[in-house]
């Protein structure tokens, strides 16, 4: 298998991880500030609390936050193949990027880290 199938295959149990551990906290009561990279004010908090008894709801929600963040991820990467072309911040002729396999130059940027 090569290495592009492998880091998606990681990337859609990654998502399905995330997504399924932030819904599991919300279902215990459990969920707090510091397990979201953007915070809830206390309206939002009180109305998770509420509705975390509703399961279907919750599976309702869980399911279309799972297809949201998939699809975020293949207009990215569309954005990258070059078959859509930047809207925020267009530019020059956009051709799209190549990601590639570390090297030895030591050279590679750490995209997680720029988030």
């Amino acid at each position: 298998m090569d290495n592009v199938r492998r880091a998606l295959i990681e990337l859609y149990d990654i998502v399905e991880r995330n997504v399924t551990a932030k819904f599991d906290a919300v279902r215990k009561g459990a969920l707090t500030s510091s397990l979201l990279r953007r915070s809830l004010n206390e309206e939002e908090m009180k109305t998770l609390k509420a509705v975390s008894t509703d399961t279907v709801w919750l599976s309702a929600m869980e399911n279309l936050t799972f297809d949201l963040v998939l699809e975020c991820f293949y207009e990215f990467f569309a954005l990258l193949d070059g078959v859509t072309d930047p809207e925020i911040v267009p530019g020059e002729l956009w051709l799209g990027l190549t990601l590639c396999e570390p090297g030895d130059d030591g050279n590679t940027a750490m995209l997680h880290d720029l988030l």
